[in-house]
């Protein structure tokens, strides 16, 4: 694949996605980050992520800083709340950036709705299938 291919696969991801450098400047944003964070046409990569989403540029500052995940943090902000993932980006096993991967809390909360749902559903057939002695014809 081509570098071309991964930036595609990235603009059509569901989720938001942001990286950063080293120093915390933004050095991509996919259009669903677009989207959610009501950016626009505004200009963003060069920027300092604390400047445009504060609360997560101070996990981000953690993650360069400890080279450590941040995993699943609620951000509330003042337009949208965000369930939030930060992951490093190692080059020579130096932290070269970090990449920030959301959804909106109500779109996280659907998507643990469908689980549980699901779940719920595997447990009604295991509960069916465990108690049939003579066995279960599909047609």
């Amino acid at each position: 694949m081509h570098k071309q291919d991964y930036h595609q696969i990235l603009q059509f991801s569901n989720y938001g996605i942001i990286a950063t450098d080293k120093d915390g400047q933004i050095t991509f944003v996919n259009k669903r980050a677009k989207e959610i964070l009501r950016f626009g046409r505004k200009k963003v990569v060069g920027t300092h992520i604390w400047k445009h989403m504060p609360k997560t540029g101070e996990l981000v500052a953690a993650c360069l800083k400890t080279g450590k995940s941040q995993s699943g943090s609620q951000i509330f902000g003042r337009h949208v709340n965000l369930v939030v993932n930060i992951n490093p980006i190692y080059e020579r096993r130096k932290t070269k950036g970090a990449v920030c991967t959301f959804l909106t809390v109500e779109e996280f909360e659907s998507v643990a709705k469908g689980l549980k749902s699901f779940s719920s559903l595997d447990k009604q057939f295991q509960t069916v299938y465990e108690s049939s002695s003579d066995g279960i014809w599909i047609c």
